[in-house]
């Protein structure tokens, strides 16, 4: 018996001194950037040729800065658990047929024979993001570790369209009678379960303080009662590249 608890004893000294040095807390922070991705067509009920396809809006906006704030319980020096919070702006959005965007647009009196007005309409996009995303790390005892890491969050996602066009033409006296605005034809708001995944690398400066890199993919699914129109349903696809720092801090004493 007493050969068997030395023995057991022995097997589980270095999973505690495990446990006891590796439970910690770390902040992180990085910044980046994304680019959305997908089919940039879909086909209206009323299309018959493909240069009727309209243009989906979330894979044709421009890439977009994002940033990513997360507090991390480590549970082991492999394993850890971390709140994220999440932000992303693309400030552009562009498709083009090879003539030019779809959102130009110019303001032409046909009495007068002129261009009054040129230039184009804007939309942009904005996703703030809150969930929980665990990380995996390899040979974290090295300078040099890699990591990856998969997650669930939920999004509130909202996109601003400004119709340029309209305010030409209320300018210019160009509207009809019985306009009452500008018509807003894209998604505007939405709030939807997404995931997150990726993978990265990381360098620890010491102890407190490490430096990462990360490539990531990212899904939020979109609410089809949210779009005007039945063909433009889709849901967000992204990839993205970040460049980080981790701080670690509540390191709990060793045996």
């Amino acid at each position: 018996m007493k050969k068997l608890t030395l023995t057991a004893g022995i097997l589980l000294i270095p999973l505690l001194l495990n446990a006891q040095f590796e439970q910690k807390m770390s902040f992180s922070l990085s910044t980046g950037a994304f680019k959305t991705i997908g089919t940039k067509t879909y086909t209206p009920e009323w299309a018959s040729e493909p240069d009727e396809w309209e243009p989906y809006q979330m894979p044709n906006y421009r890439a977009g800065i994002q940033v990513n704030g997360a507090i991390q319980l480590n549970i082991s020096r492999h394993f850890s658990m971390g709140l994220d919070v999440g932000y992303l702006h693309a400030g552009s959005w562009h498709y083009s047929d090879g003539d030019c965007n779809y959102l130009y647009y110019e303001v032409y009196d046909t009495i007068a024979d002129e261009s009054l007005a040129d230039g184009e309409n804007e939309l942009n996009l904005t996703n703030i993001s809150i969930g929980l995303v665990p990380r995996y790390y390899f040979y974290p005892w090295e300078k040099f570790s890699f990591f990856v890491f998969a997650g669930f969050n939920m999004n509130f996602t909202k996109a601003e369209y400004n119709d340029n066009e309209w305010l030409a033409d209320k300018e210019f006296g160009m509207l009809d009678p019985d306009d009452t605005g500008p018509y807003d034809p894209y998604l505007e708001e939405n709030t939807g379960l997404g995931v997150i995944s990726g993978f990265g690398a990381e360098y620890d400066l010491n102890d407190n303080i490490g430096f990462y890199l990360s490539a990531g993919y990212q899904f939020i699914l979109l609410d089809e009662k949210n779009f005007k129109m039945p063909e433009q349903v889709e849901n967000f696809h992204a990839l993205n590249f970040q460049a980080g720092i981790r701080l670690s801090f509540l390191k709990s004493k060793k045996l």
